[in-house]
């Protein structure tokens, strides 16, 4: 196996990188180039280059909030000769149309969840039960595994060959929170799930809805929406940010806070466009992708914070009734943890070290768990909380001051060299 690091010494968030160029500068006559004339000459002679970007979501989801932070970025830092055009939900290529429109050069850039794509993803797609590791409690999970996946899947080349293999190239990498379990009816307990038909994407999630007696149905996103609505499906699982994208908690108002695993929707761009692009160029755009990520993770937050606010009547309305669950949570985390006992045998033959795989993943979780516990204080939410004190301990744990100053060190941890 190798792991390939990043060796740009200055490739950090904005706020790092300007002290750095001031410490260059301290204590000395020399007079101090305004970074805006800097850019502007570095790319004068670059002729005009329009990235044309596909996604399934709205620009207002995580992802599209992310990638126009990402966009303006590259825009600002290339003088205006790099701009992009836009096509959201679904427009261009519907979810698993994505990754194919991307590998054929339709779309320049996605992202887009490895789950779509099986067969031509094992590698990728071996890796979704790890992402129930993670201490799943906000505002721990949405940290900590956007950390371990990302620093997994740019830099392993386990990863990196077997996109290169479809003519991509992964930026960066998200992790969603976890898959909620939202339904038409309340669901407390396994008896309650037992026949219930789910909606479920990818054999992670399929064999979760399994493993509680769930009846695990394949529906387009496009369809949640009218499936619930009509009682054609009785639940769906989805994180967050689908939830809300999608209007769902219109027709359903239960939800299980027993979290299912999350996912991870990687930032890929076709690997003849960044052949293309000239080194400068290629530069500002892994420089971007620490933002792209930095601005995934606080987005997912604020959309908790903003769905669970004021009082637990925030966006996801009054109606909606939070379910602790404990039966159905305890059964999800026997079955996550046998799934994670079981990759090092289920592994892709094309793995030649997953020991060495989960130990990278792993190493990244515990290091970032104990940093948030340990230095900045904070504590899991308890999961057995009544619906309305959990909708108050969603919204406070994701608005919590104390992540503003550990989401820079975390959007750059995997883009640089350690």
């Amino acid at each position: 196996m190798s792991v390939r690091r990043r060796g740009w010494a200055t490739l950090t968030v904005g706020v790092s990188l300007a002290l750095a160029l001031t410490a260059c500068t301290a204590g000395t006559d020399a007079p101090v180039e305004d970074p805006a004339s800097e850019t502007d000459d570095a790319f004068a002679d670059l002729d005009p280059i329009t990235i044309t970007y596909a996604d399934q979501g709205s620009e207002t989801a995580s992802n599209g909030v992310a990638f126009l932070a990402f966009a303006d970025e590259v825009t600002r830092k290339t003088g205006g000769k790099v701009t992009f055009e836009y096509f959201w939900s679904a427009s261009l290529a519907t979810g698993p149309e994505l990754l194919p429109a991307a590998s054929s050069g339709l779309a320049d850039m996605v992202p887009t969840p490895y789950v779509y794509q099986p067969q031509e993803l094992p590698n990728a797609n071996w890796t979704a039960d790890l992402l129930s590791l993670p201490e799943k409690s906000l505002p721990f999970n949405q940290v900590v595994t956007n950390i371990a996946i990302n620093d997994l899947l740019i830099t392993n080349d386990v990863f990196v060959d077997e996109y290169a293999a479809q003519g991509l190239k992964p930026l960066a990498a998200n992790a969603m929170t976890p898959y909620h379990i939202l339904c038409r009816e309340p669901v407390d307990t396994l008896a309650d799930a037992a026949g219930k038909r789910i909606r479920a994407a990818g054999a992670t999630w399929v064999a979760e809805a399994e493993a509680i007696g769930m009846v695990p149905t394949s529906l387009p996103t496009t369809e949640m929406y009218e499936g619930l609505q009509r009682g054609v499906i009785d639940c769906v699982s989805i994180n967050l940010t689908g939830l809300l994208d999608w209007g769902l908690f219109e027709v359903a108002h239960h939800l299980v806070t027993a979290p299912m695993s999350g996912s991870s929707i990687p930032l890929l761009i076709n690997l003849d466009t960044w052949d293309s692009l000239p080194p400068a160029v290629q530069e500002v755009f892994e420089e971007a992708a620490a933002t792209w990520l930095r601005e995934n993770i606080k987005t997912s937050l604020a959309q908790y914070a903003d769905a669970f606010g004021a009082g637990g009547q925030g966006a996801v309305g009054t109606d909606l009734v939070l379910h602790a669950a404990p039966e159905i949570r305890k059964a999800l985390a026997a079955h996550q943890a046998a799934a994670r006992d079981a990759l090092p045998g289920s592994a892709p033959s094309s793995i030649a070290d997953p020991a060495a795989v989960i130990r990278q993943f792993e190493d990244a979780v515990a290091r970032w768990e104990a940093k948030l516990a340990d230095e900045a204080g904070i504590e899991p939410i308890d999961p057995d909380l009544g619906s309305d004190a959990y909708k108050t301990a969603l919204a406070e744990a994701a608005a919590d001051p104390k992540l503003a100053t550990f989401l820079d060190e975390a959007a750059a941890y995997g883009f640089t060299a350690r």
